[in-house]
């Protein structure tokens, strides 16, 4: 449902102009994986006494409208409670747009609805007649990445890989597809191999990794449609330590490297202590 191809005649709570400026709206929505199903964690919050009435009543509820094109996958879920978990198959959802709507809609007719919330600039003394599922609160309108490996988020061999390239004398990197593509010429990717493991992987990590991890973020606005640039822009939306780096693509150099840094654990530390190790052996 996209609210703007509608005009609808009556005030909606969230939508700016409706209700006074002292009532608000708000929402969180968390995601995880339990076996073959998004589990989707759903916390509304409003504090219109009007419409927290309603819902006591009965006569409205809190409500996630889910719609994915690509499966034909539509359903609303409705709850009494502001919090609550919507759990569908992860078969009925593909792509990485797929909206979710947040609202609270009328469970059963509703005669002569006021509140005396009404911007009364262009509502006073107004009455209106509602019906099941019209709409009395808006949350707000996010999209959903089903592509996303949401259970290894936190895995950076979920946005990166490493490829010989038996042509090429040197490294490069490519940004363009759902990977981080690491390419590096045949002779050193059979080293890196090798020393991709428990005790040399610090060293790798800081030399080639945090190089590439870098780069790709430093050209973020180019390829912000890709799954790795979404993977990555949905950790710094969950994740409160990377909170700060929000506004993924408008980052300084210096906040990049931070990012980086913070992402894996500081790297170059780990280089350095691990060097230490090995020449003190």
């Amino acid at each position: 449902m996209k609210l703007s191809n509608f005009a609808i005649p009556y005030p909606i709570l969230g939508i700016k102009g409706a209700f006074n400026d002292n009532v608000q709206v708000s929402f969180n929505l968390d995601v995880e994986h339990i076996k073959e199903n998004f589990v989707f964690k759903v916390t509304l919050s409003l504090d219109d006494p009007t419409i927290l009435g309603l819902i006591k009543e009965k006569r409205a509820r809190y409500a996630f409208e889910i719609d994915c094109v690509k499966t034909y996958f539509r359903k609303v879920f409705k709850s009494l409670d502001p919090s609550f978990e919507v759990e569908i198959p992860k078969v009925s959802l593909v792509g990485r747009n797929i909206p979710i709507f947040l609202s609270v809609v009328v469970e059963e007719d509703i005669t002569e609805y006021q509140n005396d919330n009404f911007n009364k600039r262009f509502y006073e003394n107004y009455k209106f007649n509602l019906t099941k599922g019209d709409m009395l609160a808006f949350f707000g309108q996010v999209t959903f990445n089903a592509d996303i490996k949401y259970n290894e988020l936190k895995a950076l061999g979920s946005i990166m890989d490493v490829k010989p390239d038996a042509n090429s004398k040197f490294t490069y990197f490519d940004f363009s597809g759902d990977l981080i593509t690491i390419f590096l010429p045949q002779s050193e990717y059979e080293n890196f191999r090798r020393a991709n493991n428990h005790t040399y992987s610090d060293i790798t990590h800081a030399s080639i990794v945090q190089c590439a991890l870098i780069s790709a973020l430093t050209s973020y606005k180019e390829y912000s449609s890709t799954l790795w640039a979404q993977t990555l822009k949905q950790r710094v939306l969950t994740e409160p330590k990377l909170e700060k780096f929000s506004d993924i693509g408008k980052l300084s150099n210096k906040d990049i490297t931070e990012m980086v840094s913070v992402i894996m654990v500081n790297p170059n530390q780990r280089l350095f202590e691990k060097l230490n190790r090995l020449m003190s052996d």
